[in-house]
């Protein structure tokens, strides 16, 4: 699925090796287990992608979630107790978890306990109003947090009612029902208090006595004068050069050699990075733009007649009788949830289970950036489709995509993907081809592997255990 943009914000202030140490430790094994039954949706989806741009001095929050996008503060009253309720048992349980792992002896564990403790201290006191770095959009009707892992950015203590209430959160997961802040314009470290000016002195010195006023021509000696005239003249002449060089007639007799552009190699990039910012704001000021809600006015008045006039009867056309209401076809049966594992059905030539996107993870690793190699299928009711890889570098920022073309086939039980190896344009790189083989097990449950080409013919090990579940509709 494409990353889509949720909100970008300066750069000044920002601790952004925290947020790269964070992502780290979010991205180890050891967590996607966790927190996937505490959050009660999937960690990628909950957490946003911070996205340093190179040279125009901001960083973009981006989720591989699809759908409206929507702000905590926007929704209506019923849809803000949902989402309140929603996070502050998210506080209670990520608080639990984290206290559970910083006990043991595992460095790795205390460390990822120390972190999730930390995130749920800045869920919990945002639910209380306090200020932290941190913020919640709803997109697709799904929880996405922007600002996480920038907890070391905390703008004011909080106040000894709003420690009282995050403890509350913690420990019971239930928070006051109070309204969200608005969206955040930036995450920037806030200015301290100015200090208390200093109290006056106790006498005030007496005024200087008052300089007796010259006169404009005192002191002007005949070179002064000779000075000022010249530098008149040359003056005069210089703007005339200009004015001559600025004219129509001189630029076109000069061509077009006589004005080049800037030779900067960044000029581009600094003003397509300040017209995206420019842009930015104006999204976000639009969607502040919610019209106010007016109440419903009664019927005017009737105005009263003295003598009202006589109406003649006039003869009217009986029509025709009520046409029959219009045929709407029944929505389309839904498809499955997001996250959810392949069913195979029984007829054996039936590939339409299969449109739509699904994620295979097999837990490799690139050898060069150490991140995961996740493939993304998207495939249309006839089975046929394309293969995804997106690349990050070693800070999980976004390198290129690469992508090739999928077929699907049945045989019996089983469901067979194969791809001829996505092709990277930007590096030049290009994946080995692999098939992936679904069957449905005992129970209903489906098993799948992956056997790659390239492995079975140096005599590797030729197939990994991988799952594949269900990421969304196909665009």
């Amino acid at each position: 699925m494409p990353l889509q943009s949720l909100c970008s914000y300066p750069l000044q202030g920002l601790a952004y090796d925290k947020v790269g140490e964070v992502r780290a430790i979010r991205t180890r094994d050891i967590l996607t287990g966790f927190l996937g039954g505490v959050l009660g949706q999937d960690t990628h989806t909950f957490l946003a992608y911070p996205v340093e741009r190179q040279g125009w001095g901001i960083i973009e929050w981006q989720t591989t979630v699809p759908g409206k996008i929507s702000h905590a503060s926007w929704l209506p009253e019923a849809g803000a107790d949902r989402l309140r309720a929603n996070l502050a048992e998210k506080a209670r349980a990520l608080a639990g978890l984290g206290k559970s792992l910083s006990v043991g002896s595992d460095r790795q564990k205390r460390t990822a306990g120390g972190v999730l403790e930390k995130l749920a201290w800045s869920i919990a006191a945002y639910l209380s109003g306090a200020s932290v770095p941190l913020d919640f959009y709803v997109v697709g009707g799904v929880v996405v947090a922007v600002g996480w892992g920038l907890t070391e950015l905390e703008a004011l203590p909080p106040t000894p009612g709003q420690s009282a209430e995050i403890e509350s959160v913690l420990r019971s997961g239930k928070s006051a029902m109070r309204p969200f802040p608005p969206a955040r314009q930036s995450f920037a470290r806030p200015l301290p208090p100015p200090e208390p000016a200093a109290p006056p002195p106790a006498e005030t010195p007496p005024p200087p006595p008052p300089v007796p006023a010259k006169a404009p021509w005192a002191g002007v000696t005949l070179w002064d004068l000779l000075r000022t005239a010249v530098t008149a003249i040359l003056t005069i002449f210089i703007l005339l050069g200009m004015a001559l060089a600025l004219s129509p007639g001189v630029r076109r007799g000069l061509g077009s050699e006589a004005i080049e552009p800037p030779s900067d190699d960044g000029y581009l990039d600094r003003l397509q990075g300040e017209l995206y910012g420019l842009r930015l704001g104006l999204f976000a000021r639009l969607e502040e733009c919610v019209p106010e809600e007016r109440e419903e006015e009664g019927p005017p008045a009737i105005m009263e007649l003295d003598k009202p006039e006589p109406i003649e009867p006039t003869l009217v056309a009986e029509g025709p009788e009520d046409p029959a209401p219009l045929y709407v076809p029944p929505p389309p049966p839904p498809g499955p949830d997001v996250g959810s594992e392949l069913v195979i059905p029984e007829d054996p030539n039936d590939l339409s289970f299969l449109e739509g996107c699904w994620k295979s993870d097999a837990g490799l690793k690139n050898s060069s950036t150490g991140m995961p190699i996740v493939i993304i299928y998207c495939l249309d009711a006839n089975g046929k489709g394309t293969s995804t890889i997106d690349l990050y570098d070693n800070r999980n920022r976004y390198l290129e995509r690469c992508s090739g073309p999928a077929t699907s086939r049945r045989e019996g039980n089983k469901v067979i993907i194969s791809n001829t190896g996505p092709a990277c344009p930007k590096s030049g790189t290009r994946f080995t081809p692999d098939y992936l083989t679904c069957s449905s097990g005992k129970r209903g449950r489906t098993a799948c592997q992956v056997e790659n080409r390239l492995s079975r013919k140096n005599r590797s090990k030729p197939y990994y255990d991988t799952s594949f579940t269900y990421h969304g509709k196909r665009h």
